[in-house]
């Protein structure tokens, strides 16, 4: 499997108005540095990609993760499989939908965690 791209257009403290996408693009290198201040949203980064995974989810979560001034949940990420189909997964408020080469992919966690497996650190964790 090879990470493409993860996208939070709005999520915790990141909306279009106040700090545009967030936007990590695995295709430029094999390793990632996410670096900010205090309190910026680094573990908020880490919690809503866990949810693109198909790991976190729930109303707690949703509740948690989503962006407080506009109410939403935006999140896109993007894989090639290791079956070297193309997988795009939107998250929202309500729902995470997967397509599979553009077509919409029914049991979008099940699958998830199948091609992604289960992530056995929690952000913090990571973080720490």
């Amino acid at each position: 499997m090879k990470l493409k791209k993860f996208e939070v257009t709005n999520g915790g403290k990141f909306n279009p108005a106040t700090t545009g996408p967030i936007v990590i693009d695995f295709s430029k290198s094999q390793m990632v540095n996410l670096a900010a201040d205090q309190e910026a949203g680094k573990t908020t980064i880490l919690e809503l990609f866990l949810m693109a995974c198909g790991q976190m989810g729930g109303a707690d979560a949703v509740q948690a993760l989503k962006n407080k001034d506009t109410d939403k949940i935006d999140v896109d990420f993007s894989f090639t499989g290791n079956d070297r189909a193309t997988y795009e997964v939107n998250v929202s408020k309500s729902r995470i939908q997967v397509k599979r080469d553009g077509e919409q992919q029914g049991s979008p966690k099940e699958l998830l965690r199948k091609m992604l497996g289960v992530v056995g650190v929690s952000p913090m964790e990571i973080k720490n």
